[in-house]
């Protein structure tokens, strides 16, 4: 499959996933909604990196997939904060760190979440057409 093509079934991939959102927002499923919201962001990002020739994959965390395209100017300084408060959240999912920040994972926090995770995939997709990388 050329490089076209995979974009585009990415795109397809994570339009689906955000209608899963959608779901977990309706049913309140706050912090599921936001962990998938991060699978989509983390893995395209993921994939950028292999594409792009990264090799030391078990130091990409997504805290360092985040900085590494914040370095290639594929996304903005503020989605670059954005998704590091979206990090935080989504490090939720490990109890004992939860009950000590006492994050409380709701409607308004999912909502501020998701939009990020939105804006950022936007400025990748923009990057890439723009940088005429994978079309």
């Amino acid at each position: 499959m050329d490089n076209s093509k995979i974009v585009v079934a990415c795109k397809i991939a994570i339009q689906y996933r955000f209608k899963e959102i959608v779901l977990c927002l309706d049913n309140g499923a706050y912090l599921a909604a936001i962990l998938l919201a991060v699978s989509c962001i983390e893995g395209l990002l993921y994939s950028l990196a292999v594409d792009y020739g990264v090799r030391n994959f078990n130091n990409m965390s997504f805290e360092t997939l985040i900085e590494w395209a914040y370095n290639r100017k594929m996304i903005s300084e503020m989605s670059k904060l954005n998704l590091h408060k979206v990090r935080d959240y989504r490090n939720s999912i490990h109890v004992k760190l939860d009950i000590r920040k006492n994050k409380d994972i709701n409607l308004k926090t999912a909502m501020e979440c998701v939009p990020y995770i939105k804006c950022a995939i936007d400025e990748i997709y923009a990057f890439l057409e723009q940088n005429e990388v994978f079309v």
